[in-house]
């Protein structure tokens, strides 16, 4: 499994590797001179979002008598 993991983030890698190079060469390249900015390859925050959930009960959230959520 490690093996799998490991070939998987070298292949994920290669992918953010071009985005990389396409940004950079339209940055240097674009005769207009536009550029666009840096991304950010950090996913951990992607990644949290995606463990959110999908789906939502009609009803609301519990609330007390205050109407602060339970």
């Amino acid at each position: 499994m490690r093996a799998s993991l490991a070939l998987r983030r070298r292949a994920a890698l290669a992918d953010v590797a071009q985005l990389n190079l396409d940004l950079e060469s339209y940055n240097e390249n674009n005769y207009r001179g536009e550029t666009v900015p840096p991304m950010d390859y950090n996913f951990n925050i992607d990644l949290e979002e995606t463990r959110l959930p999908t789906h939502y009960p009609i009803e609301g959230p519990e609330t007390d008598d205050d109407g602060e959520t339970v």
